[in-house]
C-alpha cells in the first residue's frame, strides 16, 4: 500500500492541468476529430493529465477565493486552447492550398461536405488533409504535439500564465 497523501491543493493543481490538456485536445489537429468517440477523448485527456500531474513539479497555486481560482483555470484553459489552435492553423494551411489549387484547375465549384469539420471542402483539400494525417501517424508526428503540450508546462507554469521569453523558442521548435 502506498501511504501517499493527496491533498485538496494537489486536487486543485490536477484540475488546472486537466483543464489545460482538455483545451489542447479540443482544438489540436488529430485529437479534435469528430469521428473519434468522446469517451476515448475523455479517457485520453484524463490519462495524459494524470501522467503530466506526476511529471510536473507541484507548486501551490496562488489565488484569492473562488474567483481567483476560476481565473487561474480560465488562464490555463486559454493556454491549452491557444496551443492547440496554433497547431491546427498549421494543419489548415493545407486545406487552403488545396482550395487554391482547385480554383486554378477549375474544380472550385466541386465542393463536398466534410462531416469531420462540418464545412464545405474542396477535393484537393481533402486529399491533402488525409495525406498529411496519414504522414502524421506514420512518422509519429502526433508525439511532437504531445511534446509541445508537455513543454508548455515548462514555458507557461501551471500557477499562472506568465509569458516567458522562451515561448518563442518553443513556437519555432514545433
Amino acid at each position: 500500500m502506498s501511504d501517499q497523501v493527496f491533498t485538496l491543493q494537489q486536487l486543485e493543481f490536477f484540475v488546472v492541468i486537466l483543464v489545460r490538456v482538455s483545451g489542447f485536445v479540443y482544438t489540436a489537429p488529430f485529437f479534435s476529430l469528430k469521428n473519434s468517440p468522446r469517451t476515448s477523448k475523455i479517457g485520453f485527456t484524463l490519462l495524459l493529465s494524470l501522467v503530466l500531474f506526476q511529471a510536473t513539479p507541484y507548486e501551490p497555486l496562488e489565488y484569492m477565493g473562488v474567483v481567483g481560482y476560476a481565473i487561474v483555470v480560465a488562464e490555463n484553459l486559454l493556454a491549452g486552447v491557444i496551443l492547440g489552435f496554433l497547431a491546427n492553423v498549421s494543419y489548415q494551411i493545407l486545406s487552403l492550398a488545396g482550395h487554391m489549387m482547385d480554383m486554378q484547375i477549375g474544380f472550385s465549384m466541386v465542393n463536398e461536405f466534410d462531416p469531420v469539420t462540418s464545412t464545405q471542402v474542396t477535393v484537393s483539400g481533402v486529399v491533402y488533409e488525409y495525406a498529411v494525417m496519414l504522414v502524421l501517424m506514420i512518422t509519429y508526428m502526433h508525439h511532437y504535439l504531445i511534446d509541445a503540450l508537455i513543454d508548455s508546462f515548462k514555458v507557461v507554469p501551471v500557477g499562472g500564465v506568465i509569458i516567458n521569453p522562451l515561448i518563442y523558442n518553443v513556437g519555432l521548435k514545433y
